[in-house]
């Protein structure tokens, strides 16, 4: 007889309601949820006689129990351990024995969606879960995903090391006060380093970030690029480049179609800062940083002009499939939406004052050139 739960007190109260003798009912019930075992009533008599209360007991035993059955979950199937799942799920809400179903999602690579959905609509349940079911849940619940997040990008963009970054914008430049470097940036800042937890080696949680940062850029209230539209640029740029530094989550930097553009700025802004820092002539942009910069953009029009012709069908084939936040295989693939997350990269504020510095450089020469002419 099942006597935990709702289910228990559901049981309970049904065979109250049905009896005129409540005493006998509660013995009757006593007896069906007893332990079975014969020898365990005089135990049981005898532990009440040493002073031991029936609650201490059962506790015990509980625990006990738990013991065991978790050693085995550590051995069990996978079939095994969703059977067990789907017997001991109902009890997750319990204190006492949530422990069981949380270890069973621990030992599961996928858990079914059923359980994901159910699991996230309990805040302080889900702040149990293993972080890996945690992912899991983020991939099919994007709200939850949205309300865990934009906390910690708001905290992110008023952060000391951002403001500072988006006033003094040339990391790269020499400076007495020595500022890190972004890569120690990404190391070292809070917020950062808990974005990239949560989206760990999950792509679609990755697709879903990207997309909430681009998204929150998009509503800000700005009629221009303030420090907080900088910043949510220079964390979509840096958020990509912190996968990129990780040798375990690389692959999902490189899938990001605005990888190559991060990755040359970055290295070029780094470049720019050891040349300065060892009081070096600094080119700021090099030809083969240029090269690249370059053929990231051809890239891009080449592949919007291949596109051009398959997007009818491609739009055709996509109606009532998965959400683009969490497309699979070629995600973002939009010519005008890599286009626009291209800009957020380029608008990093480091990014920025290195192209200005590089566009500076183009009217001398032309200025000295016009100068000649007119004293001919």
């Amino acid at each position: 007889m099942p006597l935990v739960g709702e289910l228990g007190q559901s049981t309970i109260q049904k065979v109250l309601s049905h009896t005129e003798n409540p005493g006998n009912a509660i013995r009757e019930i006593q007896m069906k949820a007893s332990l079975r075992n014969p020898h365990c009533r005089p135990l049981l008599s005898l532990l009440d006689e040493l002073g031991i209360t029936r609650l201490e007991t059962h506790v015990s035993m509980l625990e006990s129990a738990k013991k065991v059955l978790a050693a085995r979950i550590e051995q069990m199937a996978e079939e095994a351990l969703l059977t067990l799942l789907e017997e001991t799920f109902p009890y997750v809400s319990i204190d006492g024995l949530r422990s069981v179903p949380l270890d069973i999602l621990k030992r599961l690579e996928s858990v079914p969606e059923a359980y994901l959905q159910e699991l996230g609509e309990d805040h302080n349940l889900f702040a149990e879960l293993p972080i890996a079911v945690q992912r899991q849940v983020y991939e099919v619940n994007r709200k939850l995903l949205q309300e865990h997040a934009a906390p910690l990008m708001a905290v992110y963009l008023h952060g000391v090391a951002v403001v500072r970054q988006e006033l003094n914008m040339d990391v790269g430049r020499k400076s007495i006060t020595g500022p890190p470097t972004r890569q120690t940036y990404r190391k070292t800042l809070a917020h950062l380093v808990k974005l990239v937890n949560m989206i760990g080696g999950s792509r679609k949680v990755y697709h879903g970030m990207m997309d909430l940062c681009v998204t929150k850029f998009k509503e800000s209230e700005g009629v221009y690029v303030g420090p907080k539209e900088a910043g949510y640029c220079l964390l979509r740029s840096q958020l990509l480049m912190a996968f990129h530094d990780s040798p375990s989550f690389r692959h999902l930097a490189n899938e990001d179609p605005c990888h190559d553009l991060a990755w040359i700025l970055d290295a070029a802004i780094a470049q720019n800062r050891s040349s300065l820092e060892q009081d070096r002539d600094s080119q700021v942009l090099k030809p083969a940083h240029m090269a690249s910069l370059k053929k990231f953009f051809r890239d891009l029009e080449s592949r919007d002009a291949g596109r051009g012709r398959k997007r009818k069908h491609q739009a055709a084939g996509s109606a009532g499939g998965e959400s683009p936040m969490y497309g699979s295989g070629a995600w973002r693939e939009e010519s005008g939406k890599v286009l626009a997350e291209a800009g957020m990269i380029l608008r990093d504020p480091s990014a920025l004052h290195l192209i200005i510095q590089q566009v500076e450089k183009f009217p001398a020469p032309a200025a000295s050139a016009a100068s000649l002419a007119h004293a001919d």
